[in-house]
């Protein structure tokens, strides 16, 4: 479950909402989600799934490139980024 490391990113969110007069409710039923996932998404910065993130996207008329954070949340994971990941140098024959 990934999380928005920038914090004004659920404010964002929360705002354009209101901006379009929607209550977390409505905005949950128009993108056939649950309530939960709307205030998780604005206080907690949670990312829901790609076709949940597209149709919040859709109804608040945005893009879901703009509701996703700018910088991932490396805090996931101890090692960061490379977490998984084999680095072979090109000199091993």
């Amino acid at each position: 479950m990934a999380i928005l490391t920038n914090d004004k990113t659920g404010a964002s969110l929360r705002s354009a909402r209101e901006q379009i007069g929607l209550t977390r409710e409505e905005l949950a039923r128009q993108a056939k989600t649950s309530t939960s996932t709307i205030a998780r998404m604005e206080l907690n910065g949670h990312v829901p799934n790609g076709t949940t993130l597209v149709r919040i996207a859709a109804v608040l008329g945005l893009s879901a490139d703009t509701i996703l954070p700018t910088t991932p949340n490396v805090a996931a994971s101890p090692s960061g980024l490379t977490s998984g990941v084999s680095f072979v140098s090109s000199d091993a024959a």
